[in-house]
């Protein structure tokens, strides 16, 4: 394992490390988080420099109701993982 998604960001406990999560999402969606891509970023940052993505579908930042359709805004991130000797 290189890397791993850390979810406590969205553990909805007393003591949420996020308090602007608006869902309510139960403990049971732990690992609802995902990547969907990783980025050869050598050409820019240097050998074993890669950009990878995180989807929060399960952090709510934001919501707006129109008609029938809720939107949701979810969490995410861009971070730069290094790996050396890739």
């Amino acid at each position: 394992v290189v890397a791993k998604v850390n979810q406590s960001a969205d553990e909805n406990t007393a003591d949420d490390a996020n308090p602007n999560d608006l869902d309510a999402a139960p403990i049971g969606k732990l690992g609802a988080w995902e990547s969907s891509g990783i980025i050869d970023a050598s050409d820019v940052f240097g050998p074993g420099a890669f950009l990878v993505d995180v989807q929060a579908g399960s952090l709510v930042l934001d919501e707006e109701v129109r008609g029938t359709l809720t939107y949701q805004r979810d969490g995410g991130q861009l971070g730069l993982l290094r790996i050396p000797g890739a």
